[in-house]
């Protein structure tokens, strides 16, 4: 449970920066925030919130694009294998579109002084991401090809080695393509 007054002093702590925002504007400020470990903590994890909390819906939120990947690109994290991860996921059926938020209503005027405050407490590690684009998990989930690799994983760092050699198996990775504009 992370709130306002967590960490005060670390440098960059997103989660804190979560907490403290609402609080200045007096809504909850509660962040619940999972530890750092792999497929089955976590998933017990979200299990149990799910029922201490009677939950109907889990959001997942994810600030990198990653996710969206196989694992056979040439190369992980580039802007360009995104794009195509996207442009694929799109032709899957998988990807539900983009939302937006107009910044004259209060929902937007709020999302932007929520980037604003996040920005401003990590002047160090500032963030591009604050795009809000949604997927199908089963989609991505269909994609990956080292999902049964990173299954039964249980400490952290251990789906990091699973995916490194799992690209390390690959014979023929996807070469880089332009994408159509």
């Amino acid at each position: 449970m992370i709130t306002p007054e967590s960490a005060p002093y670390q440098a960059y702590f997103p989660e804190g920066s979560l907490a403290r925002w609402p609080a200045l504007l007096g809504y909850p400020d509660t962040v619940l925030a999972l530890s750092r470990v792999d497929v089955q903590p976590l998933r017990a994890a979200y299990r149990a919130l799910i029922e201490r909390y009677d939950i109907d819906a889990v959001v997942l939120v994810d600030g990198g694009t990653d996710i969206l990947m196989r694992g056979d690109e040439s190369g992980l994290g580039t802007p360009e294998e995104h794009r195509t991860s996207v442009a694929t996921l799109e032709a899957d059926g998988a990807y539900l579109g983009a939302f937006s938020v107009p910044r004259a209503s209060r929902e937007g005027a709020l999302f932007v002084d929520a980037v604003a405050h996040a920005q401003a407490t990590t002047p160090d590690r500032p963030s591009i991401v604050n795009g809000c684009f949604a997927f199908e998990l089963e989609g991505i989930a269909r994609r990956c090809l080292y999902l049964d690799r990173i299954e039964h994983t249980h400490l952290i760092g251990q789906v990091s080695s699973e995916i490194e050699a799992f690209r390390d198996e690959v014979v023929r990775r996807r070469p880089p393509r332009r994408i159509p504009h």
